[in-house]
């Protein structure tokens, strides 16, 4: 992952997504995201040449586990998460 400098921007809620889409910043962290929503919102997100950093810990919905991580790397497809919790991390760099 590149070094990241600066404010980031995040999402917090519907109403800023637009918003964020259209900022000349290239990575959004996404926090307290549904997981339903979360697929769509990370495709928008890439479709709109942004990076997708998620907090795991806040996704509503997801475990964070090794079958939750294993997920998100397969079929979310982040461009890197952002966690409290070491084990999360750990997890997540053994499925790369």
């Amino acid at each position: 992952m590149d070094e990241l400098k600066g404010v980031l921007p995040a999402l917090r809620n519907m109403k800023e997504f637009e918003r964020l889409l259209k900022s000349d910043h290239e990575y959004i962290i996404y926090l307290e995201v549904r997981l339903s929503q979360l697929k769509t919102l990370v495709q928008a997100a890439k479709k709109a040449d942004k990076k997708v950093i998620l907090h795991v810990d806040l996704i509503q919905g997801l475990k964070a586990d090794m079958y939750g991580i294993e997920y998100l790397v397969r079929e979310i497809k982040p461009d890197g998460i952002v966690s409290t919790r070491s084990n999360v991390i750990t997890l997540a760099k053994k499925t790369n």
